[in-house]
């Protein structure tokens, strides 16, 4: 017997002729479900969950439906193993682990390839799929997540979304996209975080921060665009996806004046790119050749610094790449 079929806002019972509606969070996990009983709102099932998955019972007595069982990242949980099912791996919440290897393990050596959402599940989820989830805050500072894909449009409100667009349509524009469009093509997830700091990639390609109000002016005098500064970001990412020696080639140098070979092979190459197409450089000009600048409020994710505006305290690192620690604990 058919005893449901789901919605866009939960789904329709079967059993009692009800439509279920759905709560859910920012990582789609399912937190309340509610029904109209004819008198008003009845809450039917509360789900809280520790930061792997793992639900917290004996809190309330609420059965739910026993048919339904779709909770942790909206998947379904199989009630005889305890695991939920994420279509080509189950995972276990109880101990925040796949029960398979990771067939990606290999982007990702510093983790364990059972390893769930890079060990930070508060941030991340890790299902299958060939995008980049922007992440950011509305104006009730909630936070919502939006999945770009290449060539579609935004017809929204937000701001850091319409600048992201915005520097994209730049890029491709002045045929700078390639690696965003790599990116987005990934079998892997990449998230894309709104910052008020510098940008950033992180060492596993897994996301990258974005200030989309900060530009960088260099020592050579050079402005580099919040959207030349995205191109930067996504470079090491993709690095990070599809290069063994990504991690190694990102541990600081003392003797290099771009203080790691990722970010020498990033400034020299499409950095240099990047800014001749975006017109940022004239001719032979170079952006810099070391790896630091000044930051500069921006207006616009395109403008250039204006005469006597970069006030704010040099900076020696465009990227933050998690250094390597001595055994002493210094960096």
């Amino acid at each position: 017997m058919l005893q449901f079929v789901p919605t866009t806002e939960g789904y329709y019972n079967f059993e009692n002729n009800k439509y279920i509606y759905n709560y859910v969070d920012h990582l789609g996990n399912v937190r309340l479900s509610y029904m109209n009983n004819g008198t008003g709102v009845e809450v039917i099932e509360e789900n809280n969950y520790y930061p792997f998955g793992l639900k917290h019972e004996g809190y309330n007595g609420l059965t739910g439906n026993p048919s339904y069982q779709y909770k942790y990242n909206g998947k379904e949980l199989q009630a005889e193993t305890g695991m939920y099912d994420y279509g080509a791996r189950f995972y276990m919440p109880d101990i925040g682990r796949w029960g398979v290897v990771d067939p990606l393990a290999e982007k990702y050596r510093r983790f364990s390839p059972y390893t769930y959402a890079v060990d930070n599940p508060i941030l991340f989820t890790d299902p299958d799929g060939r995008d980049i989830i922007i992440y950011y805050k509305n104006s009730k500072g909630k936070m919502m997540s939006y999945d770009y894909k290449t060539g579609s449009t935004y017809k929204g409100s937000n701001t850091f979304i319409k600048n992201f667009y915005k520097a994209v349509a730049t890029l491709k524009k002045n045929k700078a996209d390639d690696m965003i469009n790599s990116l987005e093509k990934r079998n892997e997830k990449v998230a894309l975080y709104q910052t008020s700091e510098s940008s950033s990639a992180s060492v596993e390609g897994k996301y990258i921060k974005w200030n989309d109000k900060q530009g960088i002016e260099t020592n050579n005098g050079v402005s580099l665009t919040p959207t030349a500064i995205l191109n930067h970001e996504a470079d090491h990412a993709l690095d990070a996806l599809t290069n063994s020696e990504h991690s190694k080639n990102s541990e600081k140098d003392p003797n290099n004046p771009y203080n790691t070979k990722e970010e020498e092979r990033v400034i020299t190459g499409s950095e240099q790119d990047t800014a001749k197409k975006l017109g940022l450089v004239d001719g032979d000009e170079v952006t810099r050749i070391d790896h630091q600048g000044y930051p500069y409020k921006a207006s616009d994710v395109n403008e250039k610094v204006k005469p006597e505006t970069s006030t704010f305290p040099k900076i020696e690192e465009v990227i933050i790449q998690m250094p390597k620690k001595n055994k002493d604990g210094s960096q």
